[in-house]
């Protein structure tokens, strides 16, 4: 199954968020594309990113973006 999960942020991230959480969750997110959860990905400018991803249900995907560090 298909699920596109989109992201919003509360608000843009400072500088020390985006130094504190992005080192992070860009590994975290190359590693669920290597194996096949995420199919393709996006970010949005200060609101968040986009999703399109391999999951047997909307709350096998729900869990694995609440698991991201975003």
């Amino acid at each position: 199954m298909k699920v596109m999960a989109i992201g919003t942020l509360d608000g843009p991230l400072t500088p020390e968020q985006r130094q504190q959480i992005m080192p992070k969750e860009v590994p975290h997110t190359l590693k669920l594309y290597l194996d096949g959860k995420i199919e393709q990905f996006w970010f949005r400018a200060n609101t968040g990113p986009i999703f399109l991803m391999n999951a047997d249900s909307v709350e096998e995907a729900k869990a694995t973006v609440d698991a991201m560090p975003l």
